[in-house]
């Protein structure tokens, strides 16, 4: 069967060998017959490849103002400008 689908597509039996070697990654060295690692059956087109990974976004931070000092901080921390959080000072902070 083989040798009529290659004889078919003009291809000899050490081409189907060497593509086979490619698709599979067999490393023959060393006396052994290694299997590499797995390979993808088909190519993943451009278009296929970037619609996956238009959701890869970066989001600009969410920042609030500070209950005391009216500075924007990430919310749910520690204000830089003012060391207060929850209208609490917790670090204390030269004026």
């Amino acid at each position: 069967m083989i040798a009529w689908i290659t004889w078919c597509m003009g291809i000899s039996m050490t081409g189907i060998n060497a593509i086979h070697n490619r698709i599979y990654k067999i490393d023959q060295h060393e006396g052994g017959v290694i299997m590499g690692a797995i390979c993808p059956k088909n190519r993943t087109s451009k278009a296929r490849r970037d619609s996956r990974r238009a959701n890869w976004k970066m989001t600009a931070p969410a920042l609030v103002k500070c209950s005391k000092c009216g500075a924007l901080m990430v919310p749910h921390r520690v204000c830089k400008a003012c060391g207060s959080y929850n209208k609490k000072e917790i670090i204390a902070k030269e004026a």
